[in-house]
């Protein structure tokens, strides 16, 4: 799946506008419409800001991964 949808997915998913995700990500509004429409990707910096957003990895968003990782819950090694 390409990052515009599953950006797209996620944001749906979260019961969020573009303007929510927007402000969530502290990114503008022209950008999240930019990245939905396939005009533009994320750079690094708004990648990280959308990977916090959204709760998932960079990888996850880019469909590098098959399985949602949430990365607001850290993993504990015992």
């Amino acid at each position: 799946m390409a990052l515009s949808d599953m950006l797209k997915k996620l944001r749906k998913e979260k019961g969020l506008t573009q303007k929510e995700l927007a402000e969530k990500a502290g990114l503008p509004l022209r950008s999240i419409i930019n990245y939905e429409n396939e005009i533009r990707e994320p750079n690094a910096k708004a990648l990280v800001a959308l990977e916090l957003a959204l709760g998932v990895s960079g990888a996850y968003l880019l469909g590098l991964e098959l399985s949602l990782i949430h990365i607001s819950e850290p993993t504990r090694r015992t």
